[in-house]
């Protein structure tokens, strides 16, 4: 998938920072390269 359309896809979706405050997903990339991995615990 092209880096454009994951950005599209993102577009809308908000992530808590260290304080607790929604911050868009797609701002975290904005100024620099980020690796994102995405955890799903079971239990």
């Amino acid at each position: 998938m092209a880096p454009e359309r994951i950005a599209l896809e993102m577009d809308g979706l908000a992530v808590k920072n260290l304080e607790g405050d929604d911050v868009p997903l797609t701002s975290l990339w904005a100024e620099r390269r980020v690796v994102l991995a995405f955890l799903r615990h079971f239990g």
